[in-house]
């Protein structure tokens, strides 16, 4: 699992929005919440930040896999609190079905988090019983071309990022907050060269460009 500070900026609002839907789905003994969203939204660091708020006052797991999660209950049968799950869409079919029944048959296990990518909505679609156990989803969504800006305009201070720029590289990142703050901060050290200038959209396209000739 990739652990990222959330102290190393500020949550957006959709994170926001998840982590308040997770707490909610936790405050109640049995609760199992499942957090969607593609590589790059943030998935690892909402899991973070429920962790902070949320399993780290109330004790619990934190894995990143389902199976790594099973073996930390069998080895750990004194855990109390929640269990966050990190990567959930690479289980094994039925796998996630066992360990939340395995978990949930814990006394003092009250909560489970199932945190991944889109294959693990059809996991759960294929698993009736597991499906009927969720009390919340919350689905992480690319970032607003206004999402895109405030963190652009956070990570270029001192620098004057043209509206075309942004929206360059709104489009180019497709909204996916990794790459909005990778291409922001290459970015800002090309615009670091000559501060007067500024940045505008063939300077991320130019980026962009070398990053894909240098992948290639």
């Amino acid at each position: 699992m990739t652990v990222i500070d959330p102290s190393a900026r500020r949550p957006t609002v959709g994170q926001d929005v998840a982590v308040a839907r997770i707490e909610y789905a936790l405050a109640e003994p049995g609760g199992v919440a499942v957090l969607c969203g593609p590589a790059g939204a943030g998935v690892s660091t909402v899991l973070q930040l429920v962790w902070q708020r949320c399993a780290l006052a109330r004790g619990g797991l934190i894995a990143g896999s389902a199976a790594e999660a099973r073996q930390l209950i069998e080895c750990r049968r004194t855990a109390s609190g929640v269990i966050l799950v990190d990567d959930a869409h690479l289980a094994a079919e039925g796998e996630l079905d066992r360990l939340v029944t395995i978990a949930l048959a814990e006394p003092r296990l009250d909560g489970v988090v199932l945190a991944g990518q889109g294959r693990l909505l059809s996991l759960l679609h294929r698993s009736p019983r597991l499906d009927a156990r969720v009390r919340i989803r919350a689905v992480l969504r690319p970032l607003t071309e206004e999402e895109t800006a405030v963190i652009v305009r956070c990570r270029l201070p001192g620098l004057d990022c043209s509206p075309g720029a942004i929206r360059a590289l709104h489009e180019i990142a497709a909204g996916i907050l990794a790459e909005v703050v990778r291409l922001a901060d290459l970015a800002a050290v090309v615009g670091a060269t000559d501060t007067a200038r500024g940045i505008e959209a063939h300077d991320i396209e130019a980026i962009h460009c070398r990053l894909v000739t240098g992948a290639a």
